[in-house]
């Protein structure tokens, strides 16, 4: 360390100070260098404001939480629900965002410890207030380019409900069923939010999109 960056006090110290302690202040302010660094990248497990913290029983379960860092996507779900009257298709449930104004398929984040399962069944009812009779898990999302926000990775499921009505809640402005022909307008596509578009003709070109109550009828709720 040179005089000419420092004080001349604190150079004088400096100089008195013995190898192996220059040594492990040397090594000790890289190591706090290092910690800003990681802290600044999101590896310091900071919680942003806007999210909740772990819930301690959810980690207690598990042994190797804080013997390193891993950054890894997250994990979402994606609910493509199918609502019948009196067995009768009405139509999917699409969202209006209270954030962005843009249109989504119900869903969210999986909590820590929780199924996939478990978070679409979570957070169907606390966007729509349905209840669904049952599911099935039908694609992975993954591009790392699907939301802005952060590398998020989708699981989708195919749901069905039957004589409710859905009603926004939670972050969701407004929510209703739209029909086949609703869906595929152009105004429709550009509104959607994500990559939540491509879902949508996904499920209409896979042909889920079809008046079948006996078929959702037989659906079940399946934990995996």
């Amino acid at each position: 360390m040179s005089e000419g960056l420092c004080p001349a006090p604190v150079h004088r110290v400096w100089q008195r100070t013995s190898v192996r302690t220059k040594r492990a202040l040397v090594v000790m302010f890289a190591l706090l260098k290092l910690c800003a660094v990681l802290y600044a990248a999101g590896y310091a497990g900071s919680t942003p404001a806007n999210c909740v913290s772990y819930p301690p029983a959810a980690l207690a379960k598990y042994t190797d939480l804080l013997s390193y860092k891993m950054v890894t996507p997250d994990i979402a779900i994606d609910a493509l629900v199918r609502v019948y009257r009196q067995d009768k298709l009405e139509g999917i449930v699409l969202c209006e965002r209270r954030d962005t104004g843009k249109m989504a398929i119900p869903g969210g984040y999986v909590e820590y410890g929780e199924r996939v399962e478990a978070a679409l069944v979570r957070e169907v009812q606390e966007e729509t207030g349905l209840t669904l009779h049952g599911w099935r898990q039908i694609r992975t999302y993954s591009n790392p380019d699907r939301d802005t926000r952060r590398h998020t990775v989708s699981v989708a499921f195919e749901a069905a409900a039957f004589d409710q009505t859905p009603v926004a809640k939670d972050d969701v402005r407004a929510c209703r069923t739209y029909s086949l022909a609703e869906v595929q307008t152009p105004n429709m596509q550009q509104r959607m939010a994500f990559d939540h578009g491509k879902m949508v003709r996904d499920f209409i070109d896979e042909g889920r999109f079809a008046d079948n109550a006996a078929a959702d009828r037989s659906l079940v709720k399946e934990f995996h």
